[in-house]
């Protein structure tokens, strides 16, 4: 993402000058193509490849009317390679239907 900051930077730099290359135009793109794209996996599509933290959606349950809705599960998931399963190695006791890895932890910054 940093390599794509700097290019942002460099075309509006250019831009506000009045020059327009395709360089510039295309990381354009890019950033709106990632500013608009869900980071939501659908367990159709693909699975984590790696036993690492996750944030899920699960097929959850109204227990009075018996309707299904799709709900965030709240806890720290990890994908084993067979199957989904909370912080203790618990399998989750729901259906998930989409999958996000947990974001990077940031970077400490100087005299924190």
């Amino acid at each position: 993402m940093s390599d794509l900051i700097k290019r942002l930077k460099e075309a509006a730099e250019q831009m506000q000058k009045g020059v327009h290359s395709p360089g510039h135009i295309a990381a354009v793109n890019e950033a709106v193509k990632r500013l608009t794209e869900t980071p939501w996996i659908s367990v159709e599509d693909r699975m984590p490849e790696e036993p690492f933290g996750c944030l899920l959606i699960v097929e959850d349950c109204e227990p009075f009317t018996g309707t299904d809705f799709p709900n965030y599960l709240p806890y720290f998931a990890g994908w084993d390679g067979d199957r989904w399963n909370d912080g203790d190695g618990e399998q989750v006791p729901f259906e998930v239907i989409y999958w996000m890895p947990l974001p990077r932890i940031p970077e400490a910054k100087d005299g924190e």
